[in-house]
Formats: structure tokens, sequence, C-alpha cells
């Protein structure tokens, strides 16, 4: 049998939106077609190429084409501003973009050429072929934050992909994956990696369902019904939505539900086990740097409890303290080290040096494990706001607004949300002279940036608190404005 990178025989496709359906004979086909363009084209192996549409059969047909020739392929969020598109393609030099079916194929803001290669008829006779892509190849770049600024791209390569995998399908029972529905975005290593890609590679169907909002929250119950799925991978983000709108299903078909992306606390854990039916509710915990999916928490095995992620999957996962030891438990920073850790961010060596150290992942994350190897998550001790998943730089919406032509100084910071884990606060000090309205601001950034990013809560403060060195102190902006209204 040829080989597809993470395609293994009986996979499916189907797309619940468009009712488009691919069994494993078609999806090879497809595969082969748009291989044999990229040849023609002259796309060779370590080469990049952009993906900048997602979450359709058409995604993944163009995603193992670029492996198929050896490519690296960069999945962009489709959500993206012109701008921040122009930005990635800038940074990342590709060698072409591929943009979805029905999409605007000039894309005018982009240098490098543009294909839907769905419409491309390869002059090639249309043959597989083995995949050219090795193991220690470039083989995904998923970027995290940075579409404004330098963009952070988390670099994989095919061996830590297939590491990853590999992991998720020993930790996964037999069973539990014959029909997933795919839900979260797939430029989310979670959306990708831990539900779509495990599920392929273990022969099994994938049911890609990517409506967001409320209108697709209120149709899970009767779409998981339909489809009689039995793998869910989800983001209390969504389950904030669906279990306000959604019936729950009744045919009793759900094995497993994976919930990761974001903090679950114990009130919805709890909630999601009575709306599915099942007691087999997995609160997971990882990264994209480590491929998702590192550690896990069934409530099959424990009391659901807000803060409990489980044991390690796969690898290990220890305490670094303030002073800088590693322990294999305490309390302190959760650091990771797998055999699917990434091979670095994508023209960020320096970064890449900070993250990574003596092959341990610096997670950002404040946490605690127990002497039997329980892990618990406290919270962060880094920055970066993770909204319902989406990786948010303040720093970046701190120098986007100042831009405006009435915004001296801005600070963007991490808040609570009981729907998104966080949401974004923002203060801002106006120049002299200078009135802005809160919506002009918002609608302001909303032409710029993706809706991710953009701060929800807003404040107008006098000045800046900075740290001794000179560094804006977000913690004391964020005490600051917590007593101020919008």
């Amino acid at each position: 049998m040829n080989e597809i990178f993470t395609l293994k025989a009986g996979a499916c496709i189907s797309d619940v939106l468009t009712g488009v359906a691919w069994e494993f004979d078609e999806i090879r086909l497809q595969v082969a077609k748009r291989a044999c363009f990229l040849k023609e084209f002259g796309i060779k192996r370590g080469q990049n190429v952009l993906i900048s549409h997602g979450g359709t059969p058409f995604f993944l047909a163009d995603l193992f084409a670029v492996w198929q020739v050896g490519g690296c392929a960069t999945c962009l969020n489709p959500g993206l501003t012109a701008g921040e598109q122009k930005n990635v393609e800038s940074f990342l030099k590709p060698e072409m973009i591929l943009a979805g079916p029905g999409s605007d194929t000039d894309h005018t803001y982009f240098s490098r050429p543009v294909a839907d290669l769905t419409t491309c008829s390869p002059g090639a006779e249309i043959a597989l072929g083995e995949s050219q892509l090795q193991q220690h190849d470039l083989a995904l770049i998923l970027f995290t934050s940075g579409t404004t600024g330098k963009p952070k791209g988390v670099v994989h390569t095919k061996k830590s992909i297939a590491a990853k995998l590999e992991q998720n399908l020993k930790n996964i029972k037999t069973g539990m994956l014959d029909r997933t529905l795919g839900v979260l975005p797939t430029h989310f290593v979670s959306g990708l990696l831990g539900g779509i890609l495990t599920t392929l590679s273990a022969g099994k169907k994938v049911f890609l369902f990517q409506q967001p909002g409320i209108g697709g929250a209120a149709r899970l119950g009767q779409v998981i019904d339909d489809y009689e799925i039995t793998f869910l991978n989800s983001a209390p983000s969504l389950w904030k939505v669906v279990l306000k709108v959604s019936n729950p299903p009744i045919k009793h078909s759900l094995r497993q539900i994976s919930v990761c992306s974001a903090p679950l606390d114990k009130t919805t854990w709890e909630s999601i086990i009575k709306w599915t039916g099942t007691n087999n509710v997995f609160n997971m915990y990882g990264a994209t740097e480590t491929g998702g999916w590192d550690i896990g928490a069934s409530s099959a095995d424990h009391d659901p409890e807000t803060g409990l992620i489980g044991t390690v999957w796969n690898g290990e996962a220890a305490i670094l303290t303030s002073g800088g030891q590693r322990k294999s438990s305490g309390k302190g920073e959760i650091v990771l080290k797998s055999p699917s850790l990434m091979h670095g961010y994508f023209r960020r060596r320096n970064l890449t040096g900070e993250a990574i150290q003596d092959g341990w992942y610096r997670t950002g994350d404040l946490g605690h494990i127990d002497d039997t190897g329980l892990v618990r998550f406290l919270g962060r001790c880094k920055s970066e706001i993770n909204r319902a998943g989406n990786k948010v730089s303040p720093e970046e919406v701190d120098m986007l607004l100042e831009q405006h032509k009435s915004v001296k100084e801005a600070c963007a910071f991490g808040l609570p949300d009981p729907v998104s884990g966080e949401t974004i606060g923002c203060a801002v000090v106006l120049k002299e002279g200078c009135d802005e309205e809160v919506n002009a601001l918002r609608q302001w950034c909303a032409e710029r940036i993706q809706p991710a990013c953009v701060p929800e809560r807003w404040y107008f403060i006098k000045d800046i608190p900075k740290t001794a060195h000179g560094k804006v102190n977000r913690e004391e902006v964020a005490r600051i404005c917590l007593g101020k209204g919008d």
C-alpha cells in the first residue's frame, strides 16, 4: 500500500455541513491529484506551503498532498484579516499558498502564487507514489500568536507528529474512535492532531462539523445522534454555549469525550457528563509545542475537580521551582518532556532556547504534582492570554493599539471569563486633547486583527504602571482597572 502519512486503510472523511463524503479510495485519489499538481508546480522536499483554508475534506487532502511531496504545511487560521495573512506570508516566505474551494484565489495581498487545488488538473498521469517526507523533515507549522507582529510558529517534524499519534492511540481504548466528530478548528493542534489525524491514523471515520457560534452549538446534540458519534473532541468554551442552547443526544452513541484547550471547572465537567450520557469525559492538558494531549484525567477514574488534569499519557511531567530546580512533585511551573516535542519556533531561535531547556518544554503554567503523579493546574505564570484556545499575545495588542492616532499607551491583560476561560481587558492612555469612544477603538481593532484578539473590556486611565526595570506591570494595570467600568 502506498503511504499517505497519518492515514490508514479504512479511514473516511465526511463534512456534515456540505455533505461531501470520501471513502478511503477517494481520499487517495484526491491526494494523488493534488500531489501531482504540486510536483508539476515545482514543490520539493523541505519547501513550505501555506494552506490558507481549513475545516473541510479539501483541507485534509491539501495537507496530505503537501506531505506526499515532502513539503512542510503551514496551517493558517482562515479567519485572519488580510493584513494578518500578509504578515504571516511575509515572515514565512512560502513557495505557494493553497486556497479553499470557492474562495477568492486572487488574494491580491499575497505576493506568492495562490492556487485552489480542487480546480487544478495535473498534466501528468495520476499516481500516488511514495511519500517524500522523511522522519526528521519539517512537516507542520501552527501559529500560536504573533499574526500582527513577529509570528510565533510551532514547527513539528514527521517524527514528532508520528510520536504524538502513536501516544494518543495507546491511551484511547479500541472502539472509542470509530466515529469521531471534529468540531475544533483545524489550525488548532488539539483539533488537527488530537481528534482528526488520530482517528484517521486508526483507520476510522471523521465527521467534520466546523460550524462555530450559537448555530453550531444548538445543533450539536442532533448531529451526534444523526451520525452516531462515538468520540467528541471539544473545548470548555463550546460547552458553555452547548449546555444552554442544545438538547442532549438521545441515542447514547458517545463513548468518550475529550475537553481541552482551556481550564475545565468542576461544574462544567459534571454538566458535560450529564448532557453526554457517559462518565468517560476526559479533561486534557497539552500544548501546541508538544503536539497537545500530554496529560489527561477521566471522570470514569477521578471525581471531577476544578484544576485536575490527571496523569501523563507519555513522556514526563515535572515541576520547575522558583529556584530553577526540577522536581517530580511539588508546586511550581509545569515542564514537559515528550517524544513529540516541537522542532522549535520557526526562525525564532532565541525564543526556542527560552522555551526548551535541557530537553524540557516550559509551559508557563503553574501546577502541582502530588506523590502519585497526579497533576493539577493552578494558573498561568506568563502573560499570554488563552481565550477559548486562542493564544493571544498582550504585547502585540499593545503595539497595535499604539499605532492608533489617539493612543499614547496601551496595556492588554487577561481577565477570567465563564465562557472563554479568559477574555481580554485593555487599559488605554489617550494622547492629550484626544477623546475616543470604546466602540470606535473596538471597531478599529476588529478591522486589523482576528476577533479573538480584540479586547472585550476597555479602561481609560492616566498612566500605565511600570516595574523598577521600566517594563509594563500588567498585574498592577489589571488591579487598577478592575475597579473601573467599561
